[in-house]
């Protein structure tokens, strides 16, 4: 379709489980989403940089990436956000680790917004992959 109308933007939404299939279809296409996939394994967006525009591969551990996210849900806090409604998004990235439905119920359950910080660190320290 893209070669018979070169003039269209033609981006692919559906049926790309990985960076590497997203890549393959880039050769014939103006774009891919990675929507459901995304959301269950949120991890593997850490090498998007490097795999779709050849920028260095930071080689980020989970628990680097997870660190990096607390800042983020803290000043979320602060300006009113619910801890909630920003973690039941964080759920996929906890796939593969032997401690995640442990992790998950931690996050699912959190009430005491004084201990969110403590809370956090403790889930930062179980992730190892």
């Amino acid at each position: 379709m893209k070669q018979k109308n070169p003039e269209l933007e033609i981006i692919l939404n559906g049926g790309i489980n990985n960076l590497e299939d997203g890549c393959k279809n880039l050769k014939n296409l103006d774009g891919v989403m990675m929507g459901r996939n995304a959301y269950s394994d949120p991890f593997h967006l850490s090498r998007v940089d490097s795999t779709f525009y050849k920028k260095k591969d930071m080689n980020l551990s989970k628990q680097e990436v997870f660190l990096k996210f607390i800042p983020y849900l803290q000043k979320e806090l602060e300006d009113g956000s619910k801890i909630q409604l920003i973690t039941k998004h964080l759920m996929g990235f906890f796939r593969g680790n032997s401690l995640a439905k442990e992790i998950r119920k931690t996050l699912a359950n959190i009430q005491n917004e004084e201990k969110i910080e403590k809370t956090l660190f403790k889930i930062a320290n179980q992730l190892t992959s």
